[in-house]
């Protein structure tokens, strides 16, 4: 009961950091500058990739999880040996890792495409 208290206290203020975190980023990276649009168009590639790696984490995280739980023979021997179930670190580590591939190859292909500055106008100012 604890557990799901101390959620309901956590989450407003992290998801409160991270948006704190974002509106700083972004007013450095593109709202502060002279031209703000064409600095926003390259500001694009960074945020895709830092999204789908971000989304892409946990579900790499819980596949992990349910490999090690449909053969649980993958660790059990370490576990008694040495008293540590590498099972969570590797599948954290093959998460973590999969996200940001998978993140830089979203950054790469928005970067490469470029579809959003062919419809848009060449030339915008802050009014």
């Amino acid at each position: 009961m604890g557990r799901i208290s101390l959620s309901w206290v956590l989450s407003p203020v992290l998801a409160g950091i991270v948006s704190v975190g974002t509106f700083v980023s972004i007013s450095w990276a593109v709202l502060n500058k002279h031209h703000p649009f064409e600095a926003g168009l390259k500001f694009i590639p960074y945020i895709y990739g830092l999204t789908v790696g971000i989304n892409i984490f946990p579900v790499t995280q819980q596949i992990m999880a349910a490999v090690g739980e449909a053969h649980p023979y993958l660790g059990n021997e370490l576990c008694d040996q040495i008293g540590v179930c590498l099972e969570s670190w590797l599948s954290t580590v093959v998460a973590l890792s999969v996200g940001t591939v998978l993140g830089l190859i979203a950054a790469i292909f928005v970067r490469l495409v470029r579809y959003n500055e062919r419809k848009l106008p060449k030339k915008f100012t802050r009014t």
